[in-house]
């Protein structure tokens, strides 16, 4: 299996920085599964992230949530991605 690539990301304007894509899903029950990068940078931003065959889409970022609250933004996660390609 090759390694996976890094990506550059911009917020506005501004480079934030190169990582690497995350190497397992967060662990909330449902589908699709999302995954989270995390941005080092900033406040602990976390990007949002749903694979669909070779493409991964970007639903949403924000500052590192508190744990109590991944669960929650993967729901948002999961409600964007599922919006974005019913309109498809």
């Amino acid at each position: 299996m090759s390694p996976l690539p890094s990506v550059s990301i911009k917020l506005g304007a501004a480079p934030v920085s190169k990582f690497d894509f995350p190497r397992s899903a967060l662990e909330v029950p449902g589908a699709p599964k999302v995954w989270e990068i995390k941005v080092p940078a900033g406040p602990g931003w976390r990007l949002y992230v749903v694979r669909e065959q070779a493409t991964w889409v970007a639903t949403h970022g924000n500052a590192k949530p508190p744990n109590k609250k991944v669960s929650g933004e993967v729901r948002r996660a999961r409600n964007i991605f599922k919006n974005w390609t019913n309109d498809e």
